[in-house]
């Protein structure tokens, strides 16, 4: 009988901590580790976050609807991620994010990658778009 006595409340407590553990269901196709920063703080140091997950928050500006040169079928949204300050990087989200407007506050979770062009020079900030809240 003793035995019973302690098994039972040990049993109720383990079941009660794996419970504890068990944590919210994320996408592994959308869920990245991303760190959010502000946009100004990317573009002074951008090395920092190549091809990291970042969150931004900002204006959407210049929104476009482009068909993949690859495949005809496919239609990505590019817009500018612009801060107060004016500052901005280029987001480019797989599908028509038909619910995106010019001028609305949004925050992008994404992965960031400097994109290098060899014939102007220039190098530009790119956010490959894994989510985004309105």
């Amino acid at each position: 009988m003793k035995t019973q006595n302690i098994i039972f409340p040990l049993l109720i407590l383990a079941i009660s901590f794996l419970a504890g553990c068990i944590g919210q269901w994320q996408n592994p196709n959308a869920a990245i580790p991303a760190q959010e920063i502000e946009i100004r703080n990317l573009l002074v140091m951008p090395t920092i976050y190549d091809n990291a997950g970042v969150i931004l928050e900002g204006k959407v500006w210049d929104l476009d609807f482009v068909e993949d040169k690859d495949n005809p079928d496919e239609v990505y949204s590019t817009f500018k991620l612009a801060d107060k300050d004016g500052n901005y990087v280029i987001v480019r989200s797989p599908g028509m994010t038909t619910l995106l407007q010019e001028g609305a506050m949004i925050k992008v979770i994404g992965l960031h990658k400097i994109i290098y062009d060899k014939d102007s020079r220039l190098i530009s900030n790119h956010i490959e778009a894994k989510q985004i809240i309105l």
